[in-house]
């Protein structure tokens, strides 16, 4: 029966004969087994593969720069405001190799927003385009894990889970990203988030008085307000 440390011998074997870290057409050109499926299913991804076999790894559809620690710690008001935004309109997504990928799309008219979201994160990928809508997507498991560390999973859309950020200027930044992704102004100068989840509603409602005194000023309003709504989709 083979086993993962036979799928990792195997992908060493390959880099030794190539002098380099294989791709999956180089390593199916050497005629090595087990077959790349087996890899993919044994270790979770050919690149997962490739990480237990201590050799470098590139994002699926070529080597592209982007600061995959962007995310490990949310340490700057930049880094909270991205994640909250992600919150929002972010969806963490497999593809075919099973690897794990981070993609976020907004309307055209927001695409200042996609661009600003690549400079941040040092990318050098391509802005995709489609039916009225931009979107930017990383194929990169230590990008999401970092993510999936900070509670934004696959069911984010019904899921309580917030980012465990004690400084209230963190707490501030984060909730305006979700305002931005989520969120619209309402009657009588509030601003409202909308999502389907209530208990995370809650959760942001106990942010201290101060995070929420310092996202309303930077935004320039003075009442603030959160209304859950059941039928919205993120």
């Amino acid at each position: 029966m083979i086993t993962e440390d036979d799928c990792v011998a195997s992908v060493k074997e390959a880099a030794e004969i190539l002098g380099h870290s294989p791709s999956r057409p180089e390593y199916d050109d050497l005629d090595i087994s087990p077959h790349h499926d087996t890899i993919r299913r044994k270790c979770g991804s050919w690149n997962k593969a490739k990480e237990k076999a201590g050799l470098t790894t590139v994002d699926v559809g070529g080597s592209k720069p982007i600061n995959k620690s962007y995310f490990n710690q949310i340490d700057t008001c930049e880094k909270a405001y991205w994640l909250g935004f992600l919150y929002a309109d972010g969806s963490v997504i497999k593809n075919t190799e099973n690897s794990n990928g981070i993609s976020l799309a907004v309307q055209e008219s927001d695409r200042k927003v996609i661009e600003e979201y690549k400079d941040a994160l040092g990318s050098e990928h391509n802005i995709v385009e489609g039916q009225g809508k931009v979107s930017l997507n990383f194929w990169t498991d230590s990008l999401v894990s970092a993510l999936e560390s900070h509670g934004l999973t696959r069911n984010k859309t019904t899921s309580n889970s917030l980012p465990d950020l004690t400084e209230e200027s963190l707490q501030a930044a984060f909730i305006r990203g979700l305002f931005d992704g989520d969120g619209h102004w309402g009657q009588h100068d509030r601003f409202n988030i909308t999502g389907s989840s209530k208990d995370r509603f809650k959760k942001v409602g106990n942010c201290s008085r101060l995070s929420i005194i310092l996202l309303i000023v930077e935004m320039d309003v003075t009442p603030f307000e959160l209304v859950e709504n059941s039928n919205s989709m993120n």
